[in-house]
């Protein structure tokens, strides 16, 4: 793959790093440009003769007690941080001149473990192939003094892919993109401790070096799809196969702003998969007029914003019976006023007035004849129930399991009809008849 001629000299010599990493990554480009064409036409090939399975779907609505019950105790990880690469980098370090070695050898180590990075983030290899790999660059080595100060084992990899490469590459890349056209791709998987893992990819075409270029912007792990993070990982868990769990939970939303956006969330085709919705909001609407006017909703108009709802939900086809209205959960004021002092904001919520939304919430459940979940009154049952919110407001674990534990009868009479999985188990396959036993369930 590598020549043993320098490109540049035309003349037989040493391989010269430079031209090595060049032709690895025009390797990694026909490589993966082949196996995309190869896809695409599998691709085309397979909607003429496969029928795509529509799978039911449960629908959970509401503010940031829906949109962050996908974390750990619904924190949102923040991995923008990162001590960069040293900017020897930008000259290459590894065209060993004089001047460039004068680069202090730990710096030049790390851009070599930058070249072996960008080469795994490139091609979307796992990063347990890190070690493995450096058998293959040896040709690094031109460099030993620096060679044995590389060090990428699977958790030192991980760490400088996130912290190390991404924050100097993606400032330049950045720059790069304001001035030409350039593709995007998005890869969701999840990985075997059922963390759901999203890598970002992008193309662009180099006039200077007249190839197309693929850059890896980053791998974000969401840290939230296993039962042991919230409410509505626990619900995906426990459905697992049968049904997709789609999160709409929008932070500081009041049912005055869900009223008006939940047209554009909830169309008739989403509605007609839909064989449970549930609506979780009221938090936010209870906060006191004068000390948060921006969020307060009037206890009334609360009222009425949640029957609208229901009655939109139903004139796109779901019935009253998947439906599912959850109450505001408690609120555990001392440590929402902390809570509040740490973002230098002030505190308007009171347990007592949410009580009162509370009992609205009820009231709309019983006129409109949907199901309803009571967790504000489940938690009000034990004396200490702030162990339930992580900072007065929002679930801990326990806070979740506690919810998932009221909804879990009701999800399950509403999926009683679904087939355990929608597709066989691998060891029910006919090996004889594969596409017929796996296509036409």
């Amino acid at each position: 793959m590598v020549s043993d001629v320098c490109h540049r000299s035309g003349t037989e010599q040493e391989v010269c790093l430079n031209c090595m990493y060049e032709q690895l990554l025009k390797f990694c480009f026909l490589d993966f440009l082949n196996k995309s064409l190869k896809f695409w036409f599998r691709g085309i090939m397979a909607n003429n003769v496969v029928k795509i399975k529509k799978w039911p779907k449960v629908f959970l609505f509401g503010d940031s007690l829906t949109q962050q019950n996908f974390s750990p105790e619904g924190n949102p990880v923040d991995n923008d941080k990162g001590y960069g690469v040293h900017p020897s980098i930008a000259i290459s370090c590894l065209d060993l001149t004089e001047e460039n070695r004068r680069v202090p050898v730990d710096d030049r180590a790390k851009n070599q473990e930058a070249m072996i990075l960008s080469f795994i983030a490139e091609n979307n290899l796992p990063l347990s192939i890190s070690t493995p790999f450096l058998g293959v660059v040896e040709q690094l080595i031109k460099d030993p003094e620096a060679f044995r100060r590389v060090c990428l084992d699977r958790t030192t990899a991980s760490y400088k892919m996130k912290y190390g490469l991404a924050k100097t590459i993606k400032d330049d890349l950045l720059e790069v993109l304001r001035k030409c056209k350039f593709s995007l791709n998005i890869d969701e998987a999840m990985n075997a401790q059922k963390e759901k893992i999203l890598t970002i990819v992008c193309s662009h075409y180099d006039q200077h070096k007249n190839q197309v270029l693929i850059n890896h912007l980053a791998s974000i792990e969401m840290q939230n799809f296993s039962p042991e993070g919230c409410w509505g990982s626990l619900l995906a868990d426990h459905l697992i196969r049968r049904c997709d769990i789609v999160n709409r939970g929008f932070s500081g939303y009041n049912t005055s702003f869900c009223k008006l956006m939940l047209p554009s969330v909830l169309d008739k085709q989403t509605a007609s998969e839909t064989v449970a919705l549930t609506i979780l909001l009221g938090s936010n609407d209870s906060n006191n007029k004068d000390l948060n006017p921006r969020q307060h909703c009037p206890l009334e108009e609360y009222k009425q914003n949640l029957q609208e709802m229901v009655e939109f939900v139903m004139s796109q086809g779901v019935s009253r019976d998947k439906i599912i209205l959850i109450t505001p959960p408690a609120v555990y004021e001392p440590d929402w006023i902390d809570e509040c002092k740490r973002n230098e904001r002030q505190s308007a919520l009171d347990n007592k007035v949410t009580a009162q939304y509370v009992k609205a919430c009820l009231e709309v459940a019983k006129e409109m004849g949907t199901q309803e979940v009571d967790i504000y009154a489940e938690m009000m049952k034990a004396e200490d129930y702030q162990k339930y919110l992580r900072d007065g407001l929002h679930f801990t674990e326990k806070g979740s399991r506690l919810l998932f534990s009221l909804l879990q009868p009701i999800i399950d009479s509403l999926t009683s009809h679904l087939p355990e999985l929608l597709f066989p188990r691998w060891d029910a396959i006919d090996l004889e008849n594969v596409k017929d036993s796996l296509l036409e369930m």
